[in-house]
């Protein structure tokens, strides 16, 4: 029917006319919006007789111009304008399924949808601004750029809001709103999400759409503001910076279980950027928290590594009270392998309390001595050695107390006299954990005091003498027979 274009006569308007009174309602529908597809001058017609329509006769018109396609753009600008606010929902849907759709008519349904949603207004009305959209599936590329441009003329915070109401509402999967929401947009959206899974769902979206670093401030701004576990589960392998801010500040606050939570977090995915956090965590010294002080420090350590400057906190807890968190002290030292004569001393005070912690100090001197000899033996110059020596006299072990022995005395590999310093004030400092001192090693320490190879140096003459001082030697006898074996007559 009507198939091909009427001439603008009074016969063909007579036509319409008579058509417009058909029915039943349904196949009066069908047919205006036939006539607004295939009649580019007789649609007027149409146009003259909509005035008496009620908002059931708008209904099905434009449920059936969502039916059919291309109409003639005067007639769908004109429906665009003209369809009642109340039916927002039919007129997104009927004009969104247009091919003859431009961005003038789309921009005026737009215009229209902002004004509707600014009348709903935003307290407790989220169903009702989705139920004004006629969202489309996700495969409907054509009606989703269409309603797109629909979108773009909402004010952002609307537009953000009404997105984010319809992934809530499930009208809309996140892949779908993040599309339409642009990276300026993201912060808004996060906030608006509150949150749980929706939140979680439309930030990885988002990352998806607009990639990482999109979303890492937004959601570092969100965790810093309000620090939530949602984002921090879903971002703290990806993007821990932002999935961990805030966490420090808000430790003290959480429950028990939620401290757990954090320290876990923490625990796997912890980067130099949340050695701030870890140490809140170290620092909390209730016994409660002892579990979670033993995770810290061990992260602490895995990110310090080998060769690092290990925290203060943790090496102040080598004279904790709680065995755990003595042990925990000591492994972190094993693990970095610090170059502080002063840090790695203080595992020999490990070792004299005893207990678990003690075994493993001196586990990690043994492994120390190791190291530092194999870095002594590489060393091409007689300034690494220099680097080396207090390491070795810190370490405190027979096989470096022999090892020093090379740089002092006549026979010395350098023959450099603030070289032969640093060997014997290594030595000094060594000389209380060896223990018992060979006597081969009382022999050459004597020996670089009194023997015809000696150390000539004062200042590691004196260092030399205190070492001797130092050993525990045994009885006076045994002190005289060493004498005797090797030659030497203290001095009085």
């Amino acid at each position: 029917m009507l198939e091909a274009p009427l001439p603008d006569t009074i016969g063909s308007r007579e036509l319409v006319s008579a058509v417009l009174g058909i029915n039943p309602a349904t196949a009066r529908a069908r047919t205006i919006a036939h006539i607004l597809r295939a009649q580019p001058i007789l649609w007027r017609v149409v146009e003259g007789a909509a005035p008496t329509w009620d908002e059931a006769e708008w209904k099905r018109v434009l449920n059936s111009v969502a039916k059919t396609d291309a109409l003639g753009l005067a007639a769908l600008a004109w429906l665009a304008q003209t369809a009642p606010a109340t039916l927002m929902f039919q007129l997104v849907d009927a004009v969104i399924r247009q091919s003859t759709a431009d961005g003038v008519i789309l921009g005026n349904v737009g215009a229209r949808l902002s004004a509707h949603l600014d009348q709903l207004g935003e307290d407790g009305t989220r169903p009702q601004w989705v139920a004004a959209v006629a969202w489309p599936l996700q495969r409907d590329e054509e009606r989703l750029v269409r309603l797109s441009t629909v979108l773009d003329w909402l004010g952002s915070s609307t537009h953000a809001r009404l997105l984010v109401g319809a992934v809530i509402e499930d009208a809309i999967s996140a892949a779908t709103a993040a599309r339409f929401l642009s990276p300026s947009q993201i912060g808004d959206a996060l906030t608006l999400a509150s949150s749980g899974d929706t939140r979680v769902e439309l930030a990885r979206a988002l990352g998806s759409r607009h990639g990482p670093e999109a979303v890492e401030g937004p959601v570092a701004q969100r965790q810093q503001a309000e620090f939530g576990f949602d984002l921090a589960d879903a971002f703290a392998a990806e993007l821990p910076a932002a999935a961990f801010a805030g966490a420090g500040e808000v430790f003290a606050t959480l429950s028990s279980a939620d401290k757990d939570r954090l320290t876990d977090l923490l625990a796997d995915h912890a980067t130099d950027d949340q050695l701030d956090a870890l140490e809140v965590i170290v620092n909390n010294d209730h016994k409660d928290n002892t579990s979670r002080r033993v995770k810290a420090i061990a992260r602490i350590a895995e990110l310090v590594g080998e060769g690092g400057e290990l925290l203060q906190s943790v090496a102040d807890l080598l004279s904790s009270s709680r065995t755990p968190l003595r042990k925990a002290a000591v492994d972190a030292i094993a693990t970095v392998k610090p170059r502080d004569p002063k840090l790695i001393e203080h595992l020999h005070n490990a070792v004299a309390a005893g207990g678990e912690p003690a075994k493993a100090a001196r586990v990690a001197l043994d492994g120390f001595a190791e190291t530092f000899l194999a870095d002594l033996y590489a060393a091409t110059a007689k300034e690494e050695v220099r680097e080396i020596a207090p390491l070795l006299g810190a370490v405190g072990r027979p096989s470096t107390f022999a090892a020093l022995f090379a740089y002092l005395g006549e026979d010395a590999v350098y023959d450099d006299a603030l070289l032969r310093r640093a060997a014997a004030d290594a030595v000094r400092h060594a000389s209380p954990f060896v223990t018992p001192v060979s006597e081969a090693g009382q022999a050459q320490l004597v020996a670089l005091l009194e023997g015809p190879e000696q150390e000539v140096d004062p200042a590691a003459r004196e260092a030399l003498s205190s070492a001797l001082a130092r050993i525990q030697l045994g009885d006076d006898e045994a002190l005289t027979l060493l004498h005797d074996l090797i030659g030497f007559a203290p001095r009085l």
